[in-house]
């Protein structure tokens, strides 16, 4: 008996069948990638809402600005001190500690009063010399109780060694506030980041903003500047952009000035002119003097101030002021000219006395040249 011829078709049939599905398959994928992709609408668990949205009304209400030391240390932040090694950071930071732990004003610019944790990253043998120091220059002040010390580097680069500190820093605040955290140094706190490298550095800068957070300090961090330039923050242009406040410590022999490069909440003050003055503290079993240093006002900075001002610096101040047609402050004034500020104002009282230039209403008036012809002229 012959086979069936219907055979060839069947085969036909499931040929034309497999490439059915399969165009029907790619119709479906192709149909889907035309249509926006829909999630289900499902309501978030009730918690407590990690946002808030503020008012107009609530911005009016919320308390100003606090000052841990008037103008210079806000009440909560990041601050770097930098400065050429050598020029005195460690005691100027010190000073600025001390007088925060005892309540002190410093050098005419009120504290609030609160514990100090100075973390010991880079020359712990030295500090307890330059504390003997500063206790022997003030002795009237208290300090008992209100400073503490971590006698080797905490590594902020790492999570676990960071999780350790901050765990072991609950521990010894024991939940009292902490006023100012001193990281001594940047560079001496890390286990070889980049410096750089703007995601590393972003690391270290997120641990101490979540230390800030959880105390309630400011953070005083200190650095150096490049090599090429000691007016210039060393690292990632994101250190810089992260600190609600700069200051730069800059000098020669035991002068040193201390500017404030930034400041994110406030008017930037006028130069603070400063003397390391040495301390006798005794003698060592060989009979020779131990010393060290403390950093007292520089009284006597004005009598020591540059040579009279020259005709070419007069004119780096109208090329100054000439790039600034809406005004510049003294302060911006002077750091791009970049005179000392004594020769500055003395050349802008000048200007001024011959009518070339004219200052701004109030204590931070702006600059401004009166006309091009007479700028030109003088």
């Amino acid at each position: 008996m012959p086979p069936p011829k219907s055979e060839p078709n069947s085969k036909r049939l499931l040929i034309r069948a497999a490439f059915s599905e399969a165009d029907d398959a790619n119709a479906s994928t192709h149909s889907a990638s035309r249509l926006p992709s829909v999630v289900p609408n499902r309501p978030l668990a009730a918690s407590v809402p990690a946002y808030h949205f503020r008012s107009l009304e609530d911005m009016e209400h919320i308390p100003s600005l606090k000052w841990q030391v008037e103008d210079y240390i806000p009440e909560r932040g990041l601050v770097m001190l930098f400065g050429p090694p050598g020029v005195g950071k460690s005691f100027i930071a010190l000073d600025l500690a001390f007088s925060i732990a005892s309540g002190k004003s410093w050098h005419g610019h009120k504290t609030i009063c609160g514990e100090v944790v100075w973390i010991c990253s880079e020359d712990f043998p030295g500090t307890p010399n330059r504390v003997k120091a500063w206790r022997q220059q003030n002795p009237n002040m208290h300090l008992n109780g209100m400073v503490s010390f971590v006698d080797e580097a905490v590594f902020f680069d790492s999570p676990q060694k960071t999780a350790q500190f901050r765990h072991d820093l609950r521990t010894h605040l024991a939940g009292r506030r902490l006023a100012l955290l001193v990281v001594d140094t940047l560079a001496a706190s890390n286990e070889g980041t980049e410096e750089n490298a703007n995601m590393e550095m972003g690391k270290i800068v997120s641990a101490l903003k979540a230390i800030g957070a959880e105390t309630g300090a400011a953070i005083l961090i200190l650095h150096h500047p490049t090599k090429a330039n000691e007016r210039v923050l060393r690292g990632a242009g994101s250190l810089a952009g992260a600190m609600d406040v700069i200051l730069r410590a800059h000098g020669s022999g035991d002068a040193v000035t201390l500017a404030v490069d930034k400041m994110k909440n406030g008017a930037i003050p006028a130069d603070l002119h400063l003397r390391r003055q040495q301390v006798v503290l005794g003698t060592d079993e060989e009979g020779k003097a131990v010393t060290s240093c403390v950093m007292i006002a520089n009284d006597g900075y004005a009598d020591e101030a540059d040579p009279p001002p020259t005709a070419s610096h007069e004119d780096v101040v109208l090329a100054t002021l000439r790039a600034a047609p809406d005004g510049i402050s003294f302060t911006k004034l002077r750091q791009e000219s970049g005179l000392s500020e004594p020769r500055a104002a003395s050349l802008l009282k000048r200007l001024q006395a011959a009518g070339v230039v004219t200052k701004g209403p109030g204590k931070q008036g702006r600059w401004t040249l009166v006309t091009p012809r007479l700028a030109e002229a003088a």
